[in-house]
């Protein structure tokens, strides 16, 4: 994650807290100095009003009684560092070793470099080079310690910073380029930005102008692109030192102007009064002699404030040259005056401060070696240590071997046993799926119904994202969608027509089909099949014997193929998917041979009794019209007796007849009229207040009426039995093509969660499904029970 990713993440987080303040504070102050942190390179003013409201509310809980010294060491490094920056190097100071005191007492180590860095800095830019030096050595020590690459590669930029006082920049610049190089390698944009500004720097000292801008170029490139406003001021202030070297003053005014106007965009001094002091003189050098005076005494003005006094002479030296060149000779001999009393002081500080930086570096190089000796002692006590016990560690070795050896043994056993549990497990859920799927098909009522608990079945046993069933067309030509689950798109699944190369599969498959992003797609398998919202696919005959009926379809959302346990399980799963599909399809054709019979049967009860009745009917009537003709009026009397008495016979055979086919109940009523009469029988006679509303009468068909009766008659005789109730009612109605059965009664109610079956409901859902009909059951304990039949 780039560092504009962090601040925009920590800036989110830190929104969400103020929504809620104080909610959690100690994670409010992290935020607060991880965002003032990750900003004190890029948006200094921003980073030091985090860092402050953090210190301010570490310290208000310390005040609290709950004390956050972890948070106010965090808040103290940021501040310091900034104030660094902005010049203000005594507060600076006091802020370091304040953290300094709270790194050590709590351990940051981390922490503890970068203050380190922070007062070696400080004291650098306030010209104790001997101070500076000694927190370098610090800071290094302490991020070898932490073994950090990041922080080490940062000391030692900072201390060829310092070995500058020595004089040896041959060293200076090897150990730049090692660390420009670690940098590049670990992705450290900050000390790579550092690196590339500090070898301009040393290139420019050693003359080599050309490298030098090569350099620079290069570091103000990454600090700008990454954001590092610090760096890029840096950067510009030597460009422009390089190009007043080489005589280039247009180039150096430009750069120098744009670091002084970033310098006044972040409030830092100490950059801004260098800036003027070169500006001043690339202005000096172009002869524009008002912008220079303005310039330089702005610039010698800020390094006064600032007690900068190796930038003081060289401004009044550059004043001392202008006046000259103006004919102001008092001023000119004012300002070289000034310039000779600092530069005496000066060089005379320096000269001490490189003697002592040389001190420091000996002493430090003397520490070493001295380590290094004592390092070697240790080395050669511990050899001779290593030698005594060699024969004890073989004696080790060779026993632990033994164990491991054993340990080993008693692991493959352990796995042997595991896979054998877990290949039992894995056959008995096969097994186990395989059993559900044939209660499946002998508790469903029709084909879609029996098939899709059997897809949730195989989609959990083989950890599918979707699956379709496919059942061949009686010519084999087209594969028609019987079944599917969760696919979004099965409208292009509905009929699919086949190419002939797939029917010769068809005729001679023996092997399934697995599909991985379209990569291995047999030539012959439609396009329609594969989805493109789906990688993986794939296919298995559903067979009876050895004719195959349809197709199984197996989908995954991932590009990760079905293992071979698995394979096998959906072969033995489709196979069996067309048993049951075949026993369907048988019983289907028993139950349309049974209705078949039935209505043979009737056709010859009618014919035998009532289609006879009616012939003999015919043949009475006319043998009385006969009689009539003949003028024998008892004949025709004996003839039309005869005809009332076949006429009775005949439609006492056809009620019976129609008994058989309908309701008695429903002869020559509607269904309201029906249960008017059914409660005038039963519920009224019994004390029950029975109200039959018929709001809207429903236009129904007979096979829907009678299976209403029998419904409607299932749920009163519930409420009759079992539910204690005072009062029942019953209403039709019918609009926009739906009619609406609301059974009601007052009783005891149940609890329908512990009633699975019984009370007759398996009967009335299982009638209502045959209409086309829904079920909705309203009932709880003590509250009565509604029943509403939605058709």
């Amino acid at each position: 994650m780039s560092n504009n990713e962090k601040i925009h993440q920590l800036e989110q987080q830190l929104a969400k807290l103020d929504s809620k303040p104080h909610e959690n504070e100690h994670k409010e102050i992290d935020i607060l100095n991880e965002l003032a942190w990750l900003l004190s390179d890029i948006d200094l003013k921003r980073s030091y009003e985090l860092s402050e409201t953090a210190y301010a509310l570490s310290k208000s809980a310390e005040d609290k009684g709950s004390p956050y010294p972890h948070g106010m060491a965090l808040s103290l490094r940021t501040q310091g560092y900034l104030n660094e920056r902005f010049g203000n190097y005594d507060l600076a100071l006091t802020q370091l070793y304040k953290a300094q005191k709270l790194c050590e007492l709590l351990q940051l180590d981390d922490v503890l470099t970068d203050v380190f860095d922070f007062i070696a800095g400080t004291y650098s830019l306030s010209g104790d080079y001997p101070m500076a030096l000694k927190f370098v050595y610090k800071q290094l020590e302490a991020a070898q310690r932490i073994d950090d690459k990041r922080r080490i590669v940062n000391a030692y930029n900072n201390l060829t910073h310092h070995l500058f006082e020595t004089g040896d920049y041959e060293q200076v610049l090897e150990i730049q380029q090692k660390n420009l190089q670690i940098a590049k390698e670990i992705g450290y944009k900050r000390v790579e930005c550092i690196a590339y500004g500090n070898l301009a720097e040393s290139y420019q000292k050693t003359g080599e102008n050309e490298k030098a801008l090569e350099y620079g170029w290069q570091g103000l490139h990454i600090s700008k692109e990454e954001g590092y406003e610090l760096f890029e001021i840096h950067i510009l202030d030597i460009l422009g030192n390089i190009y007043l070297k080489i005589g280039d003053t247009e180039s150096a005014v430009q750069h120098l102007k744009n670091g002084l106007e970033l310098s006044n965009k972040v409030g830092s001094q100490t950059t801004e009064y260098m800036i003027l002091l070169k500006l001043g003189q690339a202005y000096l050098d172009r002869q524009q002699f008002d912008l220079a005076l303005d310039t330089l005494q702005k610039g010698l003005s800020i390094a006064q404030a600032a007690g900068a006094q190796s930038e003081l002479f060289q401004g009044h030296l550059a004043l001392s040259k202008l006046y000259e060149q103006q004919g102001d000779l008092a001023q000119a001999f004012h300002h070289y005056k000034q310039y000779h009393a600092i530069k005496e002081l000066t060089l005379g500080e320096n000269a001490d401060q490189r003697l002592k930086v040389l001190q420091v570096v000996h002493d430090t190089e003397t520490a070493k070696k001295e380590t290094e000796i004592e390092r070697l002692r240790t080395v050669e006590l511990e050899r001779e240590v290593e030698e005594r016990t060699s024969e004890l560690n073989s004696t080790v070795r060779l026993l632990q071997k033994e164990v491991n050896e054993r340990k080993r043994a008693e692991a493959e056993i352990q796995h042997m046993v595991d896979m054998l549990e877990q290949r039992v497990a894995d056959r008995s859920r096969e097994l186990a799926a395989l059993y559900d799927m044939t209660i499946l098909f002998t508790e469903a009522q029709n084909l879609t119904d029996m098939l899709e608990p059997a897809l949730q079945n195989i989609c959990q046993n083989v950890k599918a994202s979707g699956i379709t069933v496919h059942i061949l067309s009686a010519d084999k030509s087209h594969l028609q969608l019987a079944a599917q689950l969760d696919i979004n798109d099965w409208q292009r699944l509905k009929q699919i027509p086949i190419p002939p190369n797939f029917t010769a599969w068809i005729d001679h498959v023996d092997m399934p089909l697995m599909v991985r992003d379209k990569s291995n797609t047999p030539p012959f398998l439609p396009e329609e099949i594969l989805l493109p919202s789906f990688p993986t696919y794939f296919g298995a005959p559903l067979r009876v014997r050895n004719e195959v009926i349809g197709l199984l379809g197996v989908y995954r959302e991932e590009n990760r193929p079905f293992s071979v346990q698995k394979i096998s399980l959906l072969v033995t799963m489709a196979e069996q998917l067309g048993i049951i599909i075949q026993n369907h399809r048988l019983q289907e054709e028993t139950q349309h041979i049974a209705r078949t019979i039935e209505r043979q049967q009737l056709s010859r009860e009618l014919h035998d009794s009532v289609a006879q009745r009616i012939y003999s009917l015919h043949l009475f009537a006319s043998a009385g019209l006969e009689a009539l003709h003949d003028d024998d009026p008892e004949d025709a009397i004996m003839r039309l007796e005869q005809v009332n008495t076949n006429a009775l016979e005949a439609l006492r055979e056809m009620r019976l007849l129609l008994y058989q086919l309908r309701p008695l109940a429903l002869e020559n009523q509607t269904l309201p009229a029906a249960f008017e009469k059914r409660f005038d029988l039963v519920e009224r006679r019994m004390g029950i207040t029975a109200i039959v509303e018929d709001n809207i009468r429903p236009n129904l068909s007979e096979e829907v009426e009678e299976e209403l009766f029998y419904i409607i008659t299932e749920a009163l005789n519930n409420s009759l039995k079992h539910a204690e109730a005072t009062e029942v009612k019953l209403l039709f109605s019918a609009a926009e093509g739906q009619t609406l059965v609301i059974i009601e009664d007052n009783g005891r109610g149940f609890d329908p969660d512990k009633i699975k079956a019984g009370l007759g409901l398996e009967n009335i859902y299982q009638r209502t499904d045959k209409i086309g009909g829904l079920v909705t059951l309203d009932t709880a304990v003590g509250q009565g029970t509604t029943v509403r039949i939605n058709i």
